[in-house]
């Protein structure tokens, strides 16, 4: 494959049913719309063009901000020109006075921010607010300006329901097909990956690009199973055989990487290596040809070197074949209605709402988190001010957005950070952009629709590079309107950084969320599902031969997962200490309890139906002694931990000697042992991670059995 189809291929998998593209796109149709509709009647009523910008503004904040469909979209999207509103009056309202301004923008922070807590709409609500206020500042808005400036919000809001509802609306079937394509696409970078680890085996980059290329496979594979509403438009069965596919290719494309890095860890001559790039290059081009020359390819080699060369080509081969028919199985045609089912009054999804407190003293998230905003946002206005009188707002600006999405201190310092590096890069891209566009309009505005398509598209991605192209835009934008200079942009920057450290100081010193503790919190959500699985899985056992589907409580435990490692990415980018060389062991032991319960998940059902009571029973009572693992590790047991840890490993002995007395060869039962005693051994490793310090030590495990 060349290198220009490898990186169209990269292109398709990063974004599963091009929603990131569409999105783009609408924030560009929006803006150009607001623009083309807001100017001209600007004009023919004599107002100031400066009015324009609330159009823009309001619309892009919809359709970053606006995540419902339906109706409640429709009434979310109205909302936010109705807070604009209300910030522009308020502006107006302290119109010529510097300090009751300031004093209201930092009220009007507090507010943005503790709104957040009654769901996803008031937290779009805010931010239209906040961006409204700064807006009106800025502008240096009055109450002569008020009416163009609302009326333009609501054009924004207007333009932005046009271009997501009308003109680029999501079809069901056209995004779960392109969603499938995702994951076919991920499957392909996942294998480019274990062929260049197969050139270089001894590199530790290559293989944690293995390892990450998997849990990339997983989001999308998560992404495509759960949130795509051309399932809601299938029947209940349909949608759960689509989800057993996605989650077949997973499995196999995992059980590949498995076969191969087992492979080629082996001490084999040069002949296995080249193998191992044919498969890989036939799974290249078509998955049904690669069973073939898998097949092929283990025929020629087994028995070559040593037996368990030969073993490990037979595994190689069962994986690629498994891998084939799953992705054809995913290949099917899909009949999914155009249309998916009205959901109009179907209700916003709830915001994840704070449990009680232990202590009724303890503030709410939100809350501590707008107080953190405002000491932030005075600290701006205070040095900024000093530094840079009048040109304060984009330290306030910085200082604001920097909390967004971060739920602990060390996520608000890598934003910080990502902010203030954008900018810096930006503020070179945009004095060498607009120094070769200025004066040619055409080049200038779509320089510009670029930079904002761009920005809005990598945002989930790197908010340094959705900075950076912001950056870059305002520059061309001001040589568009006759007002650049590089002074402008240098103020952006000490701005910026003056934002950033105020953001910085207030969350290490004003009630501060460690970053560890985040993580113990979000290790406990993780656990939980886990052990809910298991339990389920073992409730069934006991009970008959017929276990419930378990796809979905898998998914949860992904869900959780993801979320997990992002609480702890911050770690990943610390370059002191033990912090990075902790993620990566967290990252590795997090995915690997994810798999094997995946795994398990997948393979119950079918060995239930497989074993006699007894078996059941065990393994129901197997599956019930790895859930209190979990569950000890989620409140940090350590005594519980141990004693869990002793019985799964008696019981799993049992079981092991019971099936090779009984059958010969690999069967689902043996699976599920497999699958559950690499979850025992990983939860075991776990509380050496998450768990608290102890003298305890979790008993010896017995030798891995053989399966």
């Amino acid at each position: 494959m060349g290198w220009w189809r490898r990186f169209l291929t990269r292109l398709v998998a990063a974004d599963p049913g091009m929603r990131r593209f569409r999105a783009a796109v609408q924030v560009i149709v929006a803006v150009v719309l607001a623009i083309g509709v807001t100017l001209p009647v600007l004009t023919a009523l004599h107002q100031p063009l400066v009015a324009v910008a609330p159009a823009a503004v309001v619309g892009m904040v919809s359709m970053l901000a606006v995540r419902s469909g339906g109706r409640e979209g429709v009434i979310t999207t109205l909302l936010l020109p109705l807070a604009a509103t209300v910030s522009f009056t308020l502006a107006a309202l302290v119109h010529g006075s510097i300090r009751i301004a300031e004093l209201v923008f930092l009220v009007v922070m507090f507010v943005a921010v503790w709104m957040r807590r009654f769901g996803p709409r008031w937290f779009a609500a805010g931010m239209a607010a906040f961006i409204g206020y700064f807006l009106a500042l800025f502008l240096q808005a009055s109450f002569a300006t008020l009416p163009a400036m609302a009326g333009a919000a609501f054009v924004g809001a207007g333009a932005a329901l046009l271009a997501r509802f009308v003109l680029l609306p999501e079809r069901p079937e056209k995004a779960w097909h392109s969603g499938v394509r995702a994951l076919r696409a991920r499957v392909h970078t996942l294998l480019h990956a274990v062929d260049a680890l197969g050139d270089e085996p001894g590199s530790t980059a290559k293989r944690r690009r293995v390892h990450d290329e998997l849990l990339r496979l997983n989001a999308t594979a998560l992404s495509l199973g759960t949130t795509f509403t051309a399932l809601d438009a299938l029947p209940a069965e349909r949608a759960d055989e689509l989800r057993r596919h996605v989650l077949d290719v997973e499995l196999a494309a995992g059980g590949l990487v498995t076969a191969v890095d087992g492979l080629i860890d082996e001490p084999v001559d040069a002949a296995v290596r080249p193998a191992v790039a044919q498969v890989t290059a036939a799974l290249d081009r078509d998955v049904a040809e690669a069973v073939t020359v898998s097949r092929d390819v283990a025929d020629r080699l087994d028995g070559a070197g040593s037996p368990s060369i030969g073993m490990a080509v037979r595994r190689l081969a069962a994986a690629a074949a498994d891998l084939g028919a799953a992705t054809q199985a995913m290949q099917h045609d899909v009949d999914i209605p155009e249309e998916p089912p009205s959901d109009d009054d179907e209700p916003e999804p709830p915001a994840d709402e704070p449990e009680e407190p232990e202590e009724t003293r303890r503030l709410l998230p939100t809350t501590r988190t707008a107080v953190q905003v405002v000491v932030a946002g005075a600290l701006s206005i205070y040095i900024g001010g000093l530094v840079a009188p009048g040109q304060w707002f984009w330290a306030v600006i910085t200082a604001f957005v920097v909390f967004a999405g971060a739920n602990s201190r060390g996520e608000l310092l890598v934003r910080a950070w990502s902010r203030t590096v954008g900018t810096l890069a930006g503020v070179v891209a945009g004095v060498v952009v607009a120094s070769v566009v200025t004066g040619h309009v055409a080049a200038q505005g779509a320089v510009v629709l670029l930079c904002v398509f761009l920005a809005f598209y990598l945002l989930p991605l790197s908010y340094g590079l959705m900075t950076f192209f912001v950056t870059t835009m305002l520059g061309v934008l001001y040589g568009l309107l006759g007002r650049f200079s590089v002074a402008f942009l240098e103020i952006r920057l000490l701005e910026t950084a003056i934002g950033a450290v105020a953001g910085a100081v207030a969350a290490l010193i004003v009630l501060p969320t460690h970053t560890r503790g985040r993580i113990a919190e979000q290790a406990e959500a993780f656990l939980t599902p886990v052990a809910e699985l298991l339990r389920a899985a073992a409730d069934d056992l006991r009970s008959g031969a017929d276990v419930r589907p378990l796809a979905a409580e898998a998914r949860d435990v992904d869900t959780q997962m993801h979320a997990l490692l992002l609480s702890a990415r911050p770690l990943g980018s610390y370059r002191f200490g033990d912090a990075r060389a902790r993620y990566e062991r967290w990252r590795l032991l997090v995915s690997s309890c994810a798999t094997a319960t995946r795994g398990f998940a997948r393979v119950i059902g079918p060995t239930a139906v497989t074993c006699d009571a007894d078996t059941r029973i065990r393994l129901g009572d197997l599956a019930a002694t790895v859930a209190d693992l979990a569950d000890a590790l989620a409140v940090r047991d350590p005594d519980a931990a141990a004693t869990s840890v002793r019985r799964a490993c008696e019981q799993e002995g049992t079981l092991v000697d019971l099936v090779e007395a009984v059958e010969a060869g690999p069967t689902v039962l043996r699976t599920a042992i497999h699958q559950l005693g690499r979850l025992r051994g990983v939860l075991a490793d776990l509380s050496a991670e998450f768990g608290p310090r102890s003298t305890t030590t979790l008993a010896p495990e017995v030798p891995p059995a053989r399966h």
